[in-house]
């Protein structure tokens, strides 16, 4: 068994509500650092989709989704 699987693309909207622009979350991958302001930083937790972190090269804004760990 392979753990190199290869990654799944997921097409998902940008999370500033004035864009909803789609984004793949391979193409456009971006983590926030300490220069971008709070507000263009959208996280939410969702456990239906795998975890991601994609940037909107149209407005600047980031969105980040997590899953939280199973409990033991």
């Amino acid at each position: 068994m392979s753990t190199n699987a290869p990654i799944v693309s997921l097409t998902v909207n940008c999370a500033n509500g004035q864009c909803g622009r789609e984004l793949d979350s391979q193409r456009n991958q971006g983590y926030p650092d300490s220069t971008v302001p709070p507000g263009y930083i959208h996280k939410a937790y969702d456990p239906a989709l795998p975890p991601f972190q994609v940037v909107c090269m149209k407005c600047g804004h980031y969105s980040l989704r997590y899953q939280r760990p199973k409990p033991d």
